[in-house]
């Protein structure tokens, strides 16, 4: 029974030894995790003085012209916009146009092809003596009005 008994002592101490060194061995990995976070937490507090400190340092004067400018850049777009739909819509206007012009010509009547007029080989002296005879007249128009003006007629006597 003595072997028995220190058989059982001797499992329960080894037990008991594994699960002390289990512990322990917790214990040290949460150390270390509890070092490493504090590293990273220093680290990040050390970054984030460095960017306060170049928030500080950052000059907010170049920056107080950039919304008049924004809004200068917005109108133009919109005024750009706008005459861009404006020659969209002139566009869309010209193909209906060419659409209605199509369809009239595919309902129009066929004409037939143009004969070609033979012209006379002589030329004609009808039109030069028709000119002839106008600029005539009108020289004798402008003859007569001359001589209106330098003998104007006399008024009727008084009676």
């Amino acid at each position: 029974m003595d072997n028995l008994a220190s058989f059982v002592l001797l499992g329960l101490g080894f037990a008991l030894g594994l699960v002390v060194l289990y512990h322990l061995r917790q214990r040290r990995a949460e150390r270390l995790r509890l070092r490493l976070l504090a590293g990273q937490s220093h680290l990040l507090s050390a970054q984030l003085a460095q960017r306060l400190g170049d928030l500080k340092r950052l000059e907010l004067e170049p920056l107080d012209g950039l919304p008049a400018e924004a809004g200068a850049s917005l109108d133009e777009l919109h005024v750009l916009l706008v005459e861009r739909q404006a020659h969209l819509q002139n566009c869309e206007d010209l193909v209906h146009l060419q659409k209605q012009k199509i369809s009239w010509l595919a309902k129009a009547p066929k004409l037939p092809p143009p004969t070609r007029e033979t012209r006379p080989a002589a030329p004609s002296t009808f039109p030069a003596q028709r000119r002839n005879h106008l600029e005539d007249q009108l020289l004798r128009q402008i003859e007569d009005l001359n001589k209106q003006r330098r003998n104007p007629p006399s008024p009727p006597p008084k009676k």
